[in-house]
């Protein structure tokens, strides 16, 4: 997500976002292999949105070089976590915000990869598929994996845009 505002060339601030709940046995990798540096971008945060996890998640990821870490107060959500986050990270001047789930499904060193489009002026929104790769779906449920797609389907259909995963986290 890019923050609209910016419409600038200069060099922009990327803030990684972190849903996370219950994640102090895999947040720490997830943390550190968060590229610091990325060609085109000025700086990187690391960002944490703890939705009152009952582990030890707040500690792993300050230990880890977390930036910023925000507790909810109680657990409130997904949705509502997310929807907090991008509002912090806007105040935080972001100019765009990358979010990768704190499960470690994903590899938080492809996020260089995630921003180019946005970089080059290609695109203002990115967003991984795990559909492209049959190894990120084998684990996954099949009515998870059905009601995926069928939304998919429904999504790009309303939009006229082609998706093939609409509710990755990354």
């Amino acid at each position: 997500m890019i923050n609209s505002l910016d419409t600038s060339s200069k060099k922009q601030k990327v803030i990684v976002m972190i849903p996370a709940y219950n994640e102090e046995a895999t947040i720490g990798k997830v943390i550190r292999d968060v590229p610091r540096k990325v060609n085109g971008i000025a700086e990187v945060e690391v960002m944490v949105m703890d939705d009152y996890s009952g582990d030890k998640t707040a500690e792993v990821a300050k230990r880890a070089g977390a930036d910023y870490i925000f507790k909810q107060k109680q657990n409130v959500g997904l949705g509502v976590n997310f929807k907090k986050g991008i509002d912090m990270a806007l105040k935080l001047g972001a100019d765009i915000i990358v979010n990768i789930d704190g499960d470690g499904q994903f590899d938080s060193k492809d996020i260089e990869n995630l921003v180019r489009p946005i970089l080059r002026h290609e695109a203002d929104m990115v967003t991984c598929s795990r559909f492209l790769n049959p190894n990120m779906t084998k684990n996954m449920p099949w009515l998870k994996k059905w009601g995926n797609r069928r939304f998919t389907k429904l999504i790009s259909r309303v939009t006229k845009e082609k998706f093939t995963d609409t509710q990755c986290g990354f």
